[in-house]
């Protein structure tokens, strides 16, 4: 198979930048992978996830989250335009180790926060990985503070996708900060309790145990935590 054959079956979104405006096509589909089981995502074609990308957003913009807000937006090519923002990815900042830890959780506190907001809104994020949020340069802003998300267009197949929202982020986070500043994953888990507060436990799967320690070198503790009655209280 020809690399620009492989380049169109496989996902293959163009995004770009012109400083005012921001835009993404969607192209390919994804493949069904043993990778995307683990990670129950959905498997999708690009219309899908041009489709679920579009809708979302312009429903938790209107709910006041701070993300894209959608410009024009083109059907048949999947092309998307949003209002350009000056943002710094979070992983930039979480691997940074001359960067504070204290700035780097009141951040992620901000970022749960953000989510817990998503979820009233009856969403789910779909792709809750540090990457996917960032801080908000802009000076002043009548939103969600300095945290800013986007990229809806995954979905999950997980049991509940808001807990795995809140999932993907703790592990993410707490493997990130243990490598940049040592931070216990304790700390990552009072953030979610704050954020959220207690509630039941949540039945992790076998393979999302082969999951989060293959790709977050998560231990028992984390499994322990998500598992009793200090769980995560998701609106419904």
């Amino acid at each position: 198979m020809s690399r620009s054959l492989l380049r169109s079956i496989v996902s293959s979104n163009v995004t770009s930048s012109d400083q005012t405006t921001f835009t993404k096509e969607y192209g390919g589909f994804s493949l069904p992978q043993i990778w995307a089981f683990l990670e129950r995502k959905k498997r999708s074609n690009a219309k899908q996830r041009y489709t679920r990308e579009k809708e979302v957003t312009a429903r938790l913009y209107d709910h006041g989250i701070n993300t894209h807000n959608i410009l024009g937006f083109d059907n048949i090519a999947r092309r998307l335009t949003v209002e350009y923002v000056p943002l710094t990815p979070f992983p930039d900042i979480f691997e940074d180790r001359e960067t504070h830890i204290d700035d780097k959780l009141d951040l992620l506190y901000k970022a749960f926060e953000t989510l817990k907001d998503i979820h009233n809104a009856g969403e789910s994020h779909g792709d809750a990985y540090l990457k996917n949020f960032f801080r908000d340069e802009r000076k002043k802003s009548d939103r969600r503070g300095l945290v800013y998300t986007c990229d809806f267009e995954i979905q999950r197949v997980s049991p509940d996708p808001q807990v795995t929202d809140i999932l993907l982020l703790t592990a993410n986070a707490a493997n990130t900060l243990a490598k940049s500043n040592g931070v216990d994953q304790a700390e990552i888990f009072d953030l979610v309790t704050q954020a959220y507060g207690p509630v039941q436990g949540y039945q992790l799967q076998i393979r999302d145990h082969l999951f989060y320690r293959a790709r977050f070198l998560r231990t028992d503790p984390f499994f322990a935590h998500f598992g009793d009655t200090r769980m995560i209280s998701i609106p419904r």
